[in-house]
């Protein structure tokens, strides 16, 4: 398997878990010992945040404490930025929450690094299942 190394991760591992947006990418999977390989797309625009997860906005770094699947809620703490120690609780009923510099935005962080509506966590509910998932979004803005 062969990859290029710009695009959004969503990483499930044994230590761990882990987001990482790097910008989009294309993934290769060779199938057996043939030379065909296999174009994989890899979705950069959005990503599951699950516990442990962690993503940048401009100078400011979260991480996902706790997701409560049964009560919808979602808690992340802000580890560096202008919200340093700030921790959030964010419900799936206020989705789409709305990051970015804009005093509107759900959450308003002043900070030059981002848009004015820079980003936003996203309540998505799966198909025939009772519950979703928090995904984080790029707005795509400048």
């Amino acid at each position: 398997m062969r990859a290029g190394m710009t695009c959004g991760w969503n990483v499930l591992g044994e230590r761990g878990d882990v987001a990482v947006r790097v910008g989009k990418a294309k993934l290769y999977q060779k199938s057996g010992s043939s030379k065909e390989a296999r174009l994989l797309t890899l979705d950069a625009e959005r990503w599951v945040l699950c516990n442990g997860a962690s993503f940048a906005a401009g100078n400011s770094v979260f991480t996902v404490e706790e997701v409560k699947e049964k009560e919808q809620k979602l808690t992340i703490h802000c580890s560096k930025g202008p919200l340093k120690n700030k921790t959030l609780e964010v419900y799936a009923s206020r989705c789409p929450y709305v990051f970015g510099r804009a005093h509107e935005a759900d959450l308003c962080v002043m900070d030059r690094e981002l848009s004015r509506k820079h980003g936003a966590i996203l309540y998505v509910r799966q198909p025939g299942k009772p519950r979703g998932n928090f995904v984080l979004a790029d707005l795509e803005s400048t």
